[in-house]
């Protein structure tokens, strides 16, 4: 067959035929006509944006015989002979099929040879990182000082890969991808050339799904006229090009600013059933969106986007109501979808999901407006305005739910007196429970705390601990019971930024003095009972490790490498003095606690105790005696937290309040900031 596909027939050849590469050719031209010309290129740039075609055309312009000129003829026996791809003197090499230090020593003993009928013996070697490193030593002294009549030019798509001592021997140009106006005008040119019926959005489809490559879009050019036959519009091209048409992207974005759902959904069916690649569509998608919010953003988006002046219009009618925030939350859930999808093996289901959120988001209420409508309400009420006297009364109700609470109120246990006080001692943490003997009554000591400042709602008391002993002494010691202590008071929160306007706007916004409540300290014992405790507690322990020694445990991992830390935190303590270390660790972190955190556990250990601690890993099944590791208390203990805090929400009549008003529900209060303690969570 004779037929010459577009990308052969197109080929540059001369220097002002090079689509997007005017900055590397008018330097090579200036260069050609200053007599300039280096002995060494590099071409550098991504596939089908013209290195080799400028690298012959540098050859004719050099052996031309009429130059050496920056315009090569194109007629003579020299430029003719290098079109062809058949010059003496103007040698094509292969770097990716003649990489070897043998290919490259002949080439260097030919070099020194002058041309057989040129002026210059041009060297053009395409893909040169594929050449092995002997072989670019090899090349090394030549580069340095090559003949007067030799001049290399080396192609690559991945500079990164030649080394930096060839680098340095050449002059280096970086081609550009071809942009989208650029590509679209040369495919017109060439399309009323060949008389294809091509329209403008078919071209514009193809030079988008060429990426800047002139020698792709060429051969998808004449993949769509094969196929139409005919005249060619944008949906065969999209059709047989595999993409999404810009009509199909300008639907879904209209659908996506109209919270259209059943469109977008309808769409992406259409798009699967016709074998369109969903993870090409999805970026697709992203850069619509990227193009929507620049035409919302700015006044004149004429050379910002791609689009034609009849897609610039569409999609300026579709966000001229969209607010600019809105768009930008829907780009950045795009962006993170797009990541998502390209990993997954299920793009469509991701993308359907994404379609449903991105058609959903609804624009940011502003703070200002209500704040503003809020202190409306508080001038109307306090006479300032005139309302209605329904409006009045309503908002009269919601005053009078949110009005400040009463002055604090001082509640104190009174003093109580109690059998003579024992022998005084300090404080020491609490006992565990045992037995008692048979004639032996609990020893309670007074609890006198100080006065506690509370405010409303209502103070809510409860029964302190009362810890248990035993107690050899001949005749009980009975205590009065203590008063009940007043609990503090939930502090008035505001949880989500709307109640907190409200509560600000109103004038409402309450503070609870109260300061947190010093701890109860523990009971005092006699000496004789407090003697008679501890040698209980002692034959009465049952597990090998006890309070001390698990905050001890706690203590040490504090210190610990965070990784190790993390593998320890998920196991149970056995044992741990300052002889001994002994834990037991679930399989699928006993994987995790290799050679190196066993050293840095044996190191740790002797820059605590100053001598090698005997350490013993338990494996198999998790100790019987019901023993929880760090991570278990600590999850528990945020459980429970938890609950309590959803707990207080549920009774927080004035946080219900605000969450009627402002229609929020219980899951979107950030029950982070509501603490009893009046303390940050951990």
């Amino acid at each position: 067959m004779s037929y010459l596909v577009l990308a052969r027939k197109w080929r540059p050849q001369r220097f002002e035929d090079v689509v997007g590469q005017q900055h590397v050719t008018r330097t090579l031209a200036n260069a050609i006509r200053q007599d300039r010309v280096a002995h060494a290129f590099l071409f550098t740039g991504s596939r089908g944006i013209g290195k080799t075609s400028t690298a012959r055309i540098l050859a004719k312009a050099l052996n031309c015989e009429k130059g050496p000129t920056a315009e090569p003829c194109n007629v003579c026996s020299a430029c003719i002979e290098i079109t062809e791809g058949h010059a003496v003197d103007v040698i094509e090499i292969d770097g990716a099929s003649n990489r070897g230090i043998n290919e490259i020593r002949e080439v260097r003993e030919a070099v020194r040879y002058a041309p057989s009928r040129d002026r210059f013996k041009v060297y053009i070697i395409d893909e040169v990182h594929m050449l092995t490193t002997e072989a670019f030593n090899a090349l090394l002294k030549t580069l340095e000082e090559p003949p007067s009549h030799a001049i290399f030019v080396f192609a690559t798509t991945e500079p990164n890969k030649i080394p930096v001592t060839i680098l340095s021997r050449c002059q280096r140009y970086d081609f550009k991808r071809v942009q989208l106006r650029d590509m679209v005008e040369c495919l017109q040119g060439i399309a009323d050339a060949e008389h294809l019926p091509f329209d403008e959005g078919s071209l514009a489809l193809i030079a988008r799904h060429a990426r800047g490559g002139m020698r792709d879009a060429l051969s998808a050019m004449d993949q769509v006229t094969a196929f139409a036959g005919g005249k060619i519009h944008a949906e065969s091209t999209a059709e047989i090009l595999g993409v999404a048409s810009r009509k199909n992207l300008l639907d879904l974005g209209h659908a996506l600013a109209t919270h259209d759902v059943d469109g977008a959904l309808k769409i992406l069916d259409h798009l699967d059933r016709y074998g369109h690649d969903l993870v090409q569509f999805s970026t697709e998608i992203l850069q619509h969106l990227r193009d929507m919010t620049v035409v919302r953003a700015l006044k004149d988006p004429h050379g910002v986007t791609e689009l034609s002046p009849q897609e610039l219009d569409f999609v300026r009618h579709d966000v001229a109501d969209v607010p600019l925030s809105q768009l930008q939350r829907m780009f950045q859930i795009c962006a993170e979808a797009v990541e998502q999808i390209h990993r997954s093996q299920f793009p469509k289901l991701l993308l359907e999901m994404t379609l449903v959120k991105l058609a959903a988001v609804e624009p940011l209420v502003p703070l200002e407006p209500i704040v503003a409508k809020l202190q409306a309400i508080e001038a109307a009420l306090a006479g300032q305005a005139d309302l209605d006297d329904q409006t009045l009364e309503r908002y009269r109700k919601l005053l009078a739910t949110y009005a400040p609470t009463p002055a604090p109120v001082i509640l104190a246990a009174p003093p109580v007196p109690f059998a003579p006080p024992p022998t005084p001692s300090p404080p020491r943490p609490p006992t565990p429970t045992v037995s008692a003997a048979p004639d032996a009554a609990p020893l309670s000591a007074p609890i006198a705390p100080k006065p506690t400042v509370v405010a409303a709602p209502p103070v809510q008391f409860v029964e302190p601990p009362k810890p248990t002993v035993a107690a050899t002494a001949p005749e009980p010691v009975a205590a009065a019971a203590p008063e009940p202590v007043a609990a503090a008071a939930p502090e008035p929160v505001a949880e989500t930024a709307k109640a907190l306007e409200l509560e600000v706007a109103l004038g409402l916004a309450a503070v609870d003095p109260t300061p947190p409540c010093d701890p109860v300290p523990s009971p005092t014992l006699p000496a004789e009972a407090k003697g008679d405790e501890t040698t209980a507690g002692a034959e009465t322990t049952a597990s090998p490790t006890g309070d001390q020694d698990q905050e001890r445990w706690r203590g040490f991992l504090q210190g610990l490498p965070p990784i190790l830390a993390n593998v320890l935190r998920h196991g149970t303590l056995v044992h741990f003095d300052d002889e001994r270390l002994e834990f037991w660790l679930p399989p699928q972190y006993l994987a995790l606690f290799a050679e190196e955190q066993r050293t840095q556990l044996s190191d740790a250990l002797f820059d605590t105790f100053e001598k090698r601690l005997l350490v013993k890993v338990l494996e198999g099944p998790a100790p019987a005696d019901g023993r929880q590791s760090l991570a278990d208390e600590s999850a528990q203990a945020q459980d429970a937290s938890r609950q309590a805090q959803h707990r207080r929400i549920r009774e927080d009549e004035r946080l219900n309040h605000a969450m009627e008003l402002f229609k929020v529900d219980e899951t979107g209060i950030s029950i982070d900031l509501i603490n009893p303690d009046g303390e940050h969570p951990q």
